[in-house]
């Protein structure tokens, strides 16, 4: 792990730059935060997640996809990934959770247990894993459909 001793080595790309300090902050709050061990979804929550510490640093999507494309972000899904491997915490005391659906090829599925399968790991482990990671912009299909099409529903209507 790195340690606050050498931290500044994290921020050699932007010295001297108005984002250093701001991913110094972020570090220092990684770093507290992983001091303590906490699962890792409240590591997320706290650091990475909607009202988290990355967020109120970098507010804009522009801000935000600069520092994850830093030192200092790589060495947050760092942290992230060595408190996945900590036992799990009681079941009463986890953050709810929620479940989605996505839609790929067979083809995909193979691909991905089998990729769980030689990591020695589960496919619902390996997929947060991919989930985690940056997303290059250019990597996102654009909206295919016109603003006037009708979005589909969020939940199906089971019939009688």
């Amino acid at each position: 792990m790195t340690t606050p001793d050498s931290m500044p080595s994290l921020f050699r790309t932007t010295e001297g730059s108005e984002a250093a300090p701001r991913e110094a902050e972020v570090y220092r709050a990684a770093a507290a935060l992983f001091a303590e061990q906490p699962d890792w979804v409240t590591f997320y929550r706290e650091m990475l997640g909607v009202g988290g510490v990355v967020r109120q640093y970098y507010p804009t999507r522009e801000s935000l996809a600069e520092f994850e494309a830093t030192d200092c972000h790589g060495e947050l899904l760092r942290m992230m990934a060595r408190l996945r491997e900590n036992p799990p915490i009681p079941a009463d005391q986890q953050e709810p959770t929620a479940v989605i659906t996505v839609r790929i090829p067979r083809s995909m599925h193979e691909a991905l247990t089998e990729e769980a399968y030689q990591r020695k790991t589960t496919l619902n482990k390996l997929c947060i894993s991919k989930l985690v990671q940056c997303v290059d912009r250019s990597m996102i299909p654009r909206k295919r459909y016109l603003e006037t099409d009708k979005p589909r529903s969020r939940k199906r209507k089971k019939e009688a």
